[in-house]
């Protein structure tokens, strides 16, 4: 199975050096795409809706 995970950080709402570890840990398990976000809503099946990096770590512990 193939799995994708799209980011979206608020600028406003996360410091720099969050988003900066946040992107680390992404790119540790995966790969950047340039599958887009419109092809993925169209083709995909939502498994994790909403803040998934924070669900993600509260199962993954």
């Amino acid at each position: 199975d193939i799995y994708y995970l799209e980011l979206t950080f608020f600028t406003s709402e996360n410091s720099p050096e969050t988003i900066k570890n946040d992107l680390a840990i992404a790119y540790e398990y995966g790969n950047s795409t340039i599958v887009s976000s419109e092809v993925l809503r169209e083709h995909g099946e939502v498994v994790m809706d909403g803040a998934a990096l924070e669900l993600a770590k509260r199962y993954f512990k």
